[in-house]
């Protein structure tokens, strides 16, 4: 179920499952009422994440919504199922640095209530125009992306849709049919029976701190970075939840 695609800066190796980037960063995560399953989120140096869960692993470039999708429809899958392993080790090729970031944290309130635990991180690649690619990934159920078209690292200040790159989005995912959703671009914007719809929905990103910086490949990326995100999603036309969700994260 295609809801949106933001076109983020750092797609240097493409969106492929299976081509990989060196590792820069892993957290390990616990499954959301999963007594005790785990899983590891992966940040690569090209800005896409790798899911590794009961055994395998998923991949998807922060551009690819669709196959975002893929991988935490995998992830829902075998964190609520009774198979896998708990906990994973290994990723895709390079360098690892297990955990050393504190989670971010994000909290749901409007039509539905709920919170959960999410990493976040900021690239940049000088070789390549377009601006700060910033992402946060809340496991199976939010998503953020968005490119900041005046920004090369993340710099203190206040940033809304208006500073963002066409393209920038967020989800939402109530169980395994029910999605609120922000996008930005009629072309990048579905309802629930795939038709196109108009843009929808609004974010407010307030940064204090860039935090932690690695690099590799000439591109930087920020592990870490500090401040608040609201989110604000409207539920996805002709699906089956209603109202405005607002999700508010620390980072």
């Amino acid at each position: 179920m295609k809801t949106w695609i933001g076109y983020l800066l750092l797609a240097s190796v493409g969106t492929v499952d299976g081509c990989t980037a060196p590792t820069l960063n892993c957290q390990t995560q616990t499954c959301t009422g999963s007594q005790g399953k785990t899983y590891q989120l992966c940040a690569n140096t090209d800005a896409s994440e790798t899911w590794n869960f009961g055994g395998t692993s998923c991949r998807a470039g922060a551009s690819d919504a669709a196959q975002v999708q893929v991988c935490t429809g995998q992830l829902q899958a075998y964190c609520s199922g009774d198979g896998g392993v708990s906990g994973t080790s290994g990723g895709t090729s390079g360098s690892t640095s297990g955990g050393g970031t504190t989670p971010c944290s994000y909290t749901v309130s409007g039509a539905q209530t709920g919170s959960g635990t999410c990493s976040v991180q900021a690239a940049y690649d000088p070789g390549k125009s377009g601006g700060l690619a910033f992402t946060v990934t809340g496991g199976m159920a939010f998503t953020f992306g968005a490119t900041l078209t005046s920004l090369t690292t993340p710099a203190p200040g206040t940033y809304t849709d208006a500073d963002a790159a066409p393209g920038f989005g967020s989800d939402y995912l109530v169980g395994l049919t029910g999605v609120y959703v922000m996008c930005s671009t009629a072309q990048n914007c579905t309802d629930a029976k795939g038709n196109s719809m108009p843009p929808q929905g609004s974010f407010s990103l307030t940064l204090t701190s860039s935090g932690t910086s690695l690099s590799a490949n000439g591109a930087t990326l920020w592990s870490a970075p500090q401040g608040t995100l609201t989110a604000t999603l409207p539920a996805q036309p002709k699906g089956s939840e209603s109202g405005t969700v607002v999700v508010t994260v620390t980072l």
